[in-house]
């Protein structure tokens, strides 16, 4: 069966909580279509009984006008409801080649990152730290499907703190026809005397409601003349993990 199939119950349910059937009509409020869209992903990511991807994660740094500093890294996650999880960030080996691992099999999450070599346990409810911890060596990546996933923690992230979200259209990602929203993510710390804040484009898959791709721009308060994109390619399925052995890490010896 299909991913799109094993959705369908969970999308009509959306669909019927949120309206969103509508969000093709070209008279309805962008502003308001872009909202409901939003809450119909954030919806249909905590209905999931279990989810695979693998991520194309793209980074762009340098100066405006002159050749930017561009590098490739992957990430692979699986989960199973309700709290099996592995994710796994591999930077891209011209960068240094690091990696930073977060797991749970069901007990308390733990992390291990490859420049420490140092493996990290979250009990007593504390798994959140460990998406919040590894932002910086993942490129703030680790908390960007995380949220979703596991909204009862009530973490922040990208996709968590979108506002002024508006539908732009509707684009052909490959096979998949998906909404385009453009929207303003704002972070929780501050810098100089404002919020930082990033303009971001999200396409989500118009029947599973599954974010397909995120560009972020260059937060605003950065110098005119910086460039910091970040753009991530997910890759979704939904077909049930039978693997157990997909939330588990040996951590290296040495």
């Amino acid at each position: 069966m299909s991913h799109r199939s094993l959705l369908a119950s969970a999308w009509l349910g959306v669909i019927g909580t949120f309206g969103v059937a509508g969000a093709d009509t070209p008279a309805a409020d962008p502003a308001v279509q872009g909202v409901r869209l939003l809450a119909a992903a954030r919806q249909a990511y905590s209905s999931l009984r279990s989810y695979a991807d693998t991520v194309t994660v793209i980074t762009e740094d340098g100066a405006k006008g002159a050749p930017l500093i561009v590098e490739r890294h992957r990430i692979r996650t699986y989960y199973r409801a309700p709290r099996e999880f592995f994710f796994q960030f591999d930077e891209d080996q011209k960068a240094g080649a690091e990696r930073f691992v977060i797991w749970c099999d069901g007990g308390d999450f733990k992390s291990w990152w490859s420049t420490t070599r140092v493996q990290d346990v979250y009990a007593d409810g504390r798994g959140a730290y460990a998406f919040a911890l590894g932002s910086q060596p993942t490129r703030g990546t680790s908390l960007f499907l995380a949220p979703l996933l596991f909204p009862q923690a009530e973490m922040k992230g990208p996709l968590v703190t979108l506002e002024d979200a508006r539908l732009v259209g509707i684009e052909m990602l490959g096979s998949r026809r998906a909404h385009r929203i453009e929207a303003e993510a704002r972070s929780t710390y501050a810098i100089g005397n404002g919020m930082q804040e990033r303009h971001t484009t999200v396409w989500l898959d118009a029947e599973t409601s599954l974010v397909l791709k995120v560009i972020q721009e260059t937060p605003t308060g950065s110098s005119g003349y910086a460039v910091s994109r970040i753009t991530l390619v997910f890759e979704p399925v939904l077909t049930p993990i039978t693997d157990n052995a997909r939330f588990r890490f040996t951590v290296p010896s040495s």
